[in-house]
């Protein structure tokens, strides 16, 4: 017999803190459900009006079975669709989570003289974060993926090859990272005109990170340690302040414009 699929837990223990204009949005969507609802419920019935007339002066005679096979027909479409998308909202909800909670983590390296940019938008993806500070720049992308209940699983880097639990990820997260970080650079190029160097980052929030090196062309971590990370090199200054806001005025006007 197949086996069961080991049950799995988000990897974020305590929930994020609101963000500004939070509930205004939650009711924001109910109202758009609610107008979905009262859109929807009447055009059932006007279609089914107008079957009921087309009969009528058409003279067709009484049968359910046209109603009941199109009502089977669109039940069965309607819950292998709903199925697939409550998996990908479940997806959803647990990627906004992490994203959410690194980016909470990530605003309080303001007071140590970072820029920090959230969901920098491109036509078919986005880029997490981006820090401009005393100690460079960074693009960082995060990566919430559930956790197994059976066991203590782990996040294996070596500098080259990435493991989630024993496993790759169908889509290499170092390669995105290395994308997002080519992109960040060649915005900086585009907007101030200077080759700036990115370094690129995979933040697992929740996870436990083993044999990451800081020399790799990508660095992985959890949100603890990055955090600490910065803590730690907090006094290290490799970037100019004039350099600073020169490079974080011009990722604002990127995200900003039309």
């Amino acid at each position: 017999m197949p086996s069961t699929p080991a049950a799995k837990r988000s990897p974020i223990k305590q929930p994020s803190r609101p963000q500004a204009g939070e509930s205004l949005m939650h009711q924001r969507n109910m109202r758009l459900l609610d107008i979905a609802y009262f859109v929807f419920l009447p055009a059932i019935f006007i279609m089914l009006a107008a079957f009921e007339w087309l009969r009528y002066w058409f003279r067709v005679p009484v049968s359910p079975w046209i109603l009941t096979i199109t009502a089977l027909v669109v039940a069965t479409y309607s819950a292998i669709r709903g199925r697939r998308i409550w998996r990908g909202l479940a997806a959803l909800e647990l990627g906004l989570r992490g994203e959410r909670t690194v980016g909470q983590r990530l605003e309080e390296l303001r007071a140590m003289g970072y820029h920090v940019f959230h969901d920098l938008c491109e036509d078919a993806w986005n880029i997490d974060h981006v820090l401009v500070g005393p100690g460079g720049v960074f693009a960082v992308e995060t990566k919430t993926i559930s956790k197994p209940n059976d066991h203590d699983a782990k996040v294996t880097h070596d500098g080259e090859k990435l493991l989630v639990d024993g496993f790759e990820l169908d889509r290499d997260p170092l390669k995105q990272a290395t994308a997002a970080a080519r992109h960040v650079q060649k915005v900086l190029r585009e907007q101030t005109g200077q080759d700036v160097k990115v370094q690129a980052v995979v933040v697992f929030p929740g996870w436990f990170v083993e044999g990451t090196s800081r020399s790799a062309d990508v660095y992985v971590s959890n949100d603890n340690y990055l955090m600490k990370r910065f803590e730690n090199e907090g006094g290290r200054q490799v970037l100019d302040p004039r350099d600073v806001d020169l490079y974080a005025a011009g990722i604002d006007r990127y995200q900003r414009r039309t």
